[in-house]
């Protein structure tokens, strides 16, 4: 749906100006949609605006940088994303994805805190799982699991003929298993890997090969999936790892992986916690869920130097959680501090609606085919449509008369 001619003044008919015309066509792309999917995290946002939020972008580029700095930190660190509904979390979390993946510096996960669950770092490493099967870059089917095992497939450094084998789909699975098994056994006697689990890299490097034999099996084995006898045969005899405390081993082994290979960042971008906080009151200790939530993500930056994770939850939901005692004091502390969580406002002032807008009558008029109005960026927007609608939330909203 294009916008609508609301806003313009009564006196301009649309036919004098190519501009207003297009704006006022019923065919126009969709520019100002307000609301972000989780389909789209893995795409670049062509709406993104840095002037917006700049002090959550600034705290997320620090945590990146220390993570990914060639000495390492002693452990890593969380940031508390707090607003109300529509103030732009998801749309963040986005651009810190897109940030994160445009320079290499680290890996994203992204997953939406909606269910129970008895195995949070189950929950979180399947999600996990299925970000890192995304393109790791726009325009490139290279995912980012993929990236990983040709950063461990280079940085085992063996240049002889089983490389090239590897990298083929015509190897018989035994003889997959036996290339496998042997670079894997140069990986383990590489002070880089130290800590990492032999099977762990052995998974990994199975899913070079572009085998429908292999590569959905050692998938099943990295997300902790029981497998039977056949299916252990096909990667080799690997013992596969469904006890439920292998997820967050495998989780840490996984972010490892990407700092000894990449010099990266683990990144884990949480959605939606307020979810873990309502159906929380349910339980017959209250808060509990959110308590396992929490203790999860914990772990995984305790665990993990090189890790990012970001948090996002409604701002009345969690100041709830805290009034009535949900997380103990040094649980709470570990979200609050260092750094303090970033409240985000929900109303864009009125530098921020010209750059967004800006930006959205950019792409809209490269898509029609019609120039912008060089001299006003703006047009077909006057000083006073920015200035009505600097005091509403959501872009969709900005067609309104």
């Amino acid at each position: 749906m294009s916008p609508t001619a609301s806003v313009l003044p009564a006196s301009v008919p649309a036919a004098t100006d190519p501009r207003v015309a297009a704006y006022c066509s019923p065919d126009g792309p969709e520019v100002f949609s307000g609301v972000v999917f989780g389909s789209q995290l893995w795409t670049t946002d062509p709406f993104d605006v840095g002037a917006v939020h700049p002090e959550a972008r600034a705290a997320f580029d620090r945590l990146l940088a220390r993570a990914s700095d060639a000495d390492l930190p002693p452990h890593g660190k969380s940031l508390l994303l707090l607003g109300e509904a529509g103030c732009g979390k998801t749309h963040l979390m986005r651009a810190f994805r897109t940030a994160a993946h445009e320079s290499g510096a680290g890996y994203c996960g992204y997953l939406q805190m909606l269910s129970r669950s008895d195995n949070y770092s189950r929950y979180i490493l399947s999600y996990l799982l299925d970000s890192l099967e995304q393109p790791y870059k726009p325009g490139d089917p290279t995912t980012g699991l993929m990236r990983l095992a040709r950063g461990l497939l280079d940085a085992i450094g063996i240049a002889d003929a089983d490389r090239d084998k590897l990298l083929s789909d015509w190897l018989e699975p035994d003889e997959t298993a036996r290339i496998v098994f042997r670079f894997a056994d140069v990986a383990a006697q590489d002070e880089r890997f130290a800590g990492i689990d032999l099977n762990l890299l052995r998974a990994v490097l199975f899913l070079l090969p572009n085998d429908g034999r292999i590569r959905p099996r050692a998938l099943s084995w990295l997300r902790c999936e029981d497998l039977a006898k056949y299916d252990r045969e096909m990667l080799g005899d690997l013992v596969p790892r469904p006890g439920p405390e292998m997820p967050l081993k495998t989780i840490v082994g996984l972010g490892r992986l990407m700092r000894a290979v990449h010099s990266a960042a683990f990144v884990l971008l949480v959605d939606q916690l307020d979810e873990m906080i309502e159906l929380a009151k349910g339980d017959s200790e209250p808060g509990e869920l959110f308590r396992c939530a929490i203790n999860t993500l914990i772990d995984v930056a305790d665990a993990l130097p090189n890790a990012v994770v970001v948090i996002g939850c409604l701002r009345e939901l969690f100041d709830s959680s805290r009034e009535k005692g949900y997380l103990p004091r040094p649980k709470l502390d570990r979200l609050e501090h260092d750094p303090e969580p970033i409240r985000l406002t929900e109303v864009r002032t009125g530098d921020e609606v010209r750059a967004m807008l800006a930006r959205r009558l950019e792409v809209f008029f490269n898509a029609v085919g019609v120039e912008q109005d060089p001299t006003n960026p703006l047009a077909p927007y006057t000083t006073a449509d920015v200035a009505r609608l600097a005091g509403i939330v959501d872009p969709e909203n900005w067609t309104a008369g």
